[in-house]
């Protein structure tokens, strides 16, 4: 797996991406996310950003997760124990499992959309909620890479974006209870903050003080286990 920089910085052969993403988009039965979409569909004319767009428009999220893995290196080994939060439809598991690895996804309890999508391709999925100040559940083994893409957990009940020490207490929780020695953290943020902005000025200056290399909404981390 690759360096901390790296994987903001890699650049990718485009065609590979697509030919790796048609390998794992012929090779499973993506039957369930057609009958999903049309079921749901209406939904977007309610909630623009219902979980059903990224199973309606699955083979461009399919594509988008091989891109992340091949940017982890995720295709130059395996056997890796990889937790992938806030999962979604468990595209990125499913791109982890055709590389050799083993993933454990996280994702909210009862969705009617991501869970019937997860339990389809069988990916290992902990239902819990991700809350600032809150330890994640005990997944039984550490992990060589924690992800986390598209993030829409970072907000408090009165919808206002975590602040610095919501991010501390993740991290904190990951170092010492879930990551392996020299484990990875990926983070993609969504714009949260005033001004279409990922992070304020504390949280950036907070990454950046645990080492974070930031790139956009991209954080990844190197962070020694506790």
């Amino acid at each position: 797996m690759l360096t901390q920089p790296h994987i903001l910085y890699r650049k990718l052969d485009a065609a590979l991406v697509s030919d790796v993403a048609e390998v794992i988009l012929n090779a499973n039965d993506f039957s369930i996310c057609d009958r999903l979409a049309a079921q749901y569909r209406d939904m977007l004319d309610v909630r623009p950003h219902a979980p059903v767009k990224y199973v309606i428009d699955y083979p461009r999220h399919v594509r988008d997760c091989v891109r992340r893995a091949l940017a982890l290196g995720l295709n130059e080994c395996t056997g890796l124990d990889i937790l992938d939060l806030a999962t979604g439809a468990g595209f990125f598991p499913l791109v982890c499992r055709h590389f050799g690895h083993h993933c454990v996804a996280l994702d909210l309890p009862d969705d009617p959309v991501y869970g019937r999508v997860t339990k389809h391709f069988g990916i290992e999925v902990v239902a819990a909620r991700i809350e600032g100040g809150k330890l994640l559940p005990d997944f039984g083994l550490r992990f060589d890479a924690v992800t986390a893409f598209a993030i829409a957990f970072s907000r408090r009940g009165d919808m206002m974006p975590w602040a610095s020490g919501d991010w501390r207490f993740l991290l904190d929780d990951l170092r010492r209870n879930h990551l392996k020695p020299e484990g990875l953290i990926w983070l993609v943020l969504n714009k949260h903050f005033p001004g279409d902005a990922h992070y304020d000025d504390d949280v950036k200056s907070f990454f950046l003080s645990q080492g974070g290399a930031i790139k956009g909404g991209s954080v990844v981390f190197r962070l020694v286990a506790g």
